[in-house]
């Protein structure tokens, strides 16, 4: 069974014009969490052959969940001297880790939980065609790790917390297809991008299992003015997660409950940014907003052409309604290039 996890429409406006470049070869590192993602665990261990204090915790976690992930690797892209498509092979070789931890069922509280670790290998090319106007990149990706799953009530945390293991595999596609229209100085941007990923665990009831991964599944419109070093934008996201910005690795829409249809309050965003020049080589930006019904906002700073350090806080929503299981993470991300 093929499913098609994300569809993305970009339109955007920018009144300068400019060639985008091939994200360039380095190491890259993304760490995220909420505020108490090692907490609930901890605290269950450490109450272990006590009812009183495990359902304490429960009944306190109730109608929230916890999260955490990583993602660590090294890119490498190779340019080519043809002036056709494409201009740049990439290959990415890294670490992706998630875990989610939710408490249910409030007459039997009831603890799950999933953590996942693989090892994820991708390649790509990318490049322009036709006069610069029309970017097309395609990658496939590939991994093996494994995962560790717990559904239990309070009763069967009184010992240990009873993971079960499993051999997950992972096959992935990236399409991504950018249109380019220019107008003076000024460019509109039309793309549409197709994710899928499939997951097949040695264990799982069903051969195959596919997350339903959308970091990147939205539809954007944004206005771009620049003045002296530095510019303001303006922008109106729609998507399953209508965020500004790219942070979250592949697995964790593994342990997610991700979905693709839900209201349309938790699929809507606007924001505003603005990036100034902070030395010959250097760049800062800053870009905040209101997305899926949360305030979320993030800091980046870039310089020598590659090299970049990310830091940022928004609201991640597990269910298909708006502002029900809502939940912050706060998170960074850099990039060294080489």
């Amino acid at each position: 069974m093929i499913r098609i996890t994300f569809l993305v429409f970009l339109i955007t406006c920018i009144t300068q014009s400019s060639t985008a470049h091939a994200e360039p070869s380095g190491f890259f590192l993304t760490y995220g969490q909420s505020q108490n993602a090692w907490g609930i665990i901890s605290d269950i261990k450490n109450a272990k052959n006590n009812i009183s204090n495990i359902n304490q915790i429960l009944n306190k976690n109730y109608g929230s969940y916890e999260t955490l992930f990583a993602k660590i690797g090294t890119r490498h892209t190779y340019l080519t001297k043809s002036p056709s498509w494409p201009q740049h092979y990439f290959f990415e070789l890294g670490g992706e880790s998630a875990g989610l931890g939710l408490v249910q069922n409030p007459v039997v509280p009831e603890f799950t939980a999933s953590i996942i670790a693989m090892g994820v290998l991708t390649v790509g090319v990318d490049g322009r065609a036709f006069n610069d106007d029309l970017r097309i990149l395609a990658s496939l990706s590939f991994g093996a790790g494994i995962e560790r799953r717990v559904s239990a009530t309070s009763t069967d945390l009184i010992n240990k917390i009873p993971f079960q293991k499993d051999t997950v595999l992972l096959v992935g596609g990236d399409l991504r297809i950018q249109k380019l229209w220019r107008f003076s100085n000024t460019r509109w941007v039309l793309s549409g991008e197709v994710e899928d990923t499939y997951f097949r665990a040695s264990e799982a009831v069903e051969s195959v299992a596919l997350d339903r991964k959308v970091r990147s599944n939205f539809l954007r419109y944004q206005g771009r003015l620049d003045f002296l070093y530095s510019f303001l934008n303006l922008h109106a996201i729609g998507g399953p997660h209508p965020l500004p910005s790219k942070f979250l690795p592949r697995v964790w829409h593994r342990v997610s409950n991700t979905r693709t249809n839900r209201e349309i309050g938790a699929m809507s965003g606007a924001g505003a940014g603005f990036s100034w020049k902070a030395g010959p080589t250097a760049r800062m930006a800053i870009t905040a907003g209101y997305y899926a019904g949360y305030v979320g906002g993030e800091f980046r700073t870039r310089w020598n052409q590659g090299t970049e350090f990310r830091i940022g806080t928004y609201q991640l929503e597990n269910s298909s309604a708006y502002k029900t299981l809502g939940q912050r993470v706060y998170w960074l991300a850099t990039h060294f290039s080489y």
